[in-house]
C-alpha cells in the first residue's frame, strides 16, 4: 500500500513540475556522465544544450530551456571568444525569458546583446523581448510603444519589430503612423506579407475611423484599390494560411462593388472550410447585397441561431431580406425582434424601423423623439428625422447633405417614403439618384438597386 502511495506521488509530482529529470533520456544521462569526467570539454555542453533544446521543443517544458541555458553559457564561459556561442546563449536566453516571463535573465541577455551587435549580426533587441512579454492590453500600450521605439533604436534591422509597433498603433488608431512604420518595415524585408498585411489594416482603419467620424471616406477609391494590391500581394507572399486575408479582401471587393469576386473569395473559404459559421455569414450577406435573395434564403434555412449574437443577426438579415421584397409586415417582424435583442446604439436602425413600421401616419414618426438615451444621434440624424416627421421639405434635406454619404442616405430616404405612399414612379427616380453615386456597400445603394429592377 505504501508503495502504490509513493508511486502516485511520485506521479503527481512529475505532472506538476514537468519532470524530465527523473525521466531522462540516455543521450542526456551519458552526457551528464561524460561532462562529470572532462568538465572543461565544450563540445559535451553544447551537445547537452541541444538535447535539453530539443527536448523543450517538443514539449515546452520549463525546466529543460533552463537546463538548456545553463548549459550553453558554461560552454561559452569556457570559450568566451566564439562569437557562435554567444548567438547560441542569446537565442536561448531571450526564448527562456519569453517562455517563463523570467526578468532576471535580462541584465545577462543585454551583454550578449551588445557583443553580438558591435559584431553587426542581426538580432531581435531586448527592447522587443520586453515588448513581448509585457501583457498587451490597453493599459499597456504607450509601454509598448516606448520599448518598441527603443529597439527600433539598438537595431532598426530587426523587421519584426517594424510589425508589432505598426500593430500597436493601429490599435491606437494612430493609422498614419502605423503606415509609416510598416511601409519602412517593407523597405528592408519587401517579401514579408506581414507588411503588406498590416499596411492594408492600417489603411482600412483609417477609412473606417473616418467614416464613424462622419467624413465619408468609406468609399476613398484610390485607397481602396491600395488596399486591395496590398492585400493580393500579403496572400501571394504568404504560402501558409491566407483565410484572414482572403476574408478581408473579400470585404474590400464588396465595399467597391466588386460582389462577383467578393462573392468568390467567400465561397471559396465556406467550401475550405464548412463548419466556419463566420464565412456562411458573410456569404449569405454577400448574396443579399448582390441582389440574389433566393440563394439567401436558401442559406438562411440552413441556419439555427444558438447564441443572442447570431439571432440579432438572423432576424436583422431576414428584416432586410423582407423590406427588399416590400413585406413591410414581415420585415417590421423581424426588426422589431432585432432592435429589442441587440440594444443597438445605430439610429439608422431605429430610422428604418419606423418608416417602415406606418409611413402614412406621422405620429408614427414621434418615437424618434424619444429613442432609448444609448442611441447615437447627431445633427445629421435629427435632419432625417425632421424630414420624416414633414418639418423640412426634401430641398431642405438635400440642401443639408454635406458630403456623398449624406446626399446617398437623404434620395434613398425620400425615395422610401414615396414608395411607401404609393408613388412609385417618384420613388424609382430618387433610388436611380441613389444608385448614380454608387455607394455601393451602403444600404442605400443596394434597396434602391433592388427596387430599380423590380418597380415597373
Amino acid at each position: 500500500m505504501k508503495i502504490k502511495i509513493f508511486i502516485i506521488l511520485l506521479v503527481i509530482s512529475t505532472n506538476l513540475f514537468g519532470f524530465f529529470n527523473f525521466f531522462e533520456s540516455e543521450q542526456v544521462s551519458h552526457l551528464k556522465k561524460e561532462i562529470e569526467k572532462d568538465y572543461n570539454n565544450v563540445d559535451l555542453h553544447i551537445q547537452l544544450s541541444n538535447e535539453y533544446y530539443n527536448e523543450f521543443l517538443k514539449s515546452k517544458d520549463k525546466n529543460s530551456i533552463e537546463n538548456a541555458y545553463s548549459e550553453i553559457k558554461i560552454a561559452q564561459s569556457l570559450n568566451p571568444m566564439d562569437l557562435k556561442l554567444v548567438s547560441m546563449c542569446y537565442e536561448i536566453g531571450f526564448n527562456l525569458v519569453k517562455e517563463t516571463k523570467k526578468q532576471e535573465f535580462l541584465n545577462e541577455l543585454k551583454t550578449y546583446f551588445d557583443i553580438l551587435i558591435n559584431a553587426n549580426m542581426n538580432i531581435a533587441p531586448i527592447s522587443y523581448l520586453e515588448s513581448i512579454i509585457t501583457p498587451y492590453n490597453e493599459e499597456n500600450f504607450t509601454k509598448h510603444i516606448i520599448l518598441l521605439k527603443k529597439a527600433l533604436k539598438d537595431n532598426y534591422k530587426f523587421v519584426d519589430t517594424y510589425n508589432l509597433l505598426s500593430s500597436v498603433y493601429i490599435d491606437t488608431k494612430k493609422y498614419d503612423l502605423a503606415l509609416q512604420i510598416a511601409r519602412m518595415g517593407t523597405k528592408l524585408a519587401p517579401n514579408y506579407y506581414r507588411f503588406y498585411l498590416t499596411q492594408a489594416t492600417a489603411l482600412q482603419g483609417k477609412i473606417d475611423n473616418n467614416e464613424q467620424n462622419n467624413n465619408c471616406d468609406l468609399f476613398n477609391d484610390k485607397q481602396n484599390e491600395e488596399i486591395i494590391k496590398l492585400l493580393q500581394k500579403a496572400i501571394k507572399l504568404n504560402t501558409q494560411d491566407t483565410t484572414y486575408m482572403r476574408h478581408m479582401l473579400s470585404t474590400i471587393y464588396k465595399r467597391t462593388g466588386k460582389n462577383k469576386l467578393s462573392i468568390f473569395l467567400i465561397k471559396q473559404l465556406v467550401e475550405q472550410d464548412p463548419k466556419n459559421q463566420d464565412n456562411l455569414l458573410q456569404l449569405i450577406e454577400n448574396y443579399t447585397e448582390d441582389l440574389q435573395i433566393d440563394k439567401s434564403k436558401e442559406l438562411l434555412a440552413t441556419i439555427t441561431p444558438k447564441d443572442s449574437e447570431l439571432l440579432n443577426w438572423y432576424n436583422s438579415e431576414y428584416a432586410t431580406i423582407y423590406i427588399l421584397e416590400r413585406d413591410w409586415n414581415k420585415a417590421s417582424e423581424y426588426f422589431k425582434k432585432f432592435l429589442d435583442g441587440s440594444k443597438t446604439d445605430n439610429f439608422y436602425r431605429y430610422f428604418t424601423y419606423s418608416i417602415i413600421t406606418n409611413p402614412k401616419n406621422i405620429n408614427s414618426f414621434k418615437e424618434l423623439d424619444n429613442l432609448p438615451k444609448y442611441v447615437k444621434v447627431n445633427d445629421w440624424h435629427n435632419d432625417l428625422k425632421l424630414f420624416v416627421q414633414q418639418k423640412i421639405d426634401e430641398k431642405s434635406l438635400l440642401a443639408k447633405a454635406d458630403n456623398i454619404c449624406k446626399k446617398s442616405e437623404a434620395l434613398y430616404s425620400i425615395g422610401i417614403i414615396n414608395l411607401l405612399n404609393g408613388n412609385e414612379t417618384i420613388a424609382k427616380k430618387y433610388f436611380q439618384d441613389t444608385v448614380n453615386l454608387k455607394v455601393y456597400s451602403y444600404t442605400e445603394y443596394i434597396h434602391s438597386k433592388y427596387y430599380i429592377k423590380n418597380l415597373k
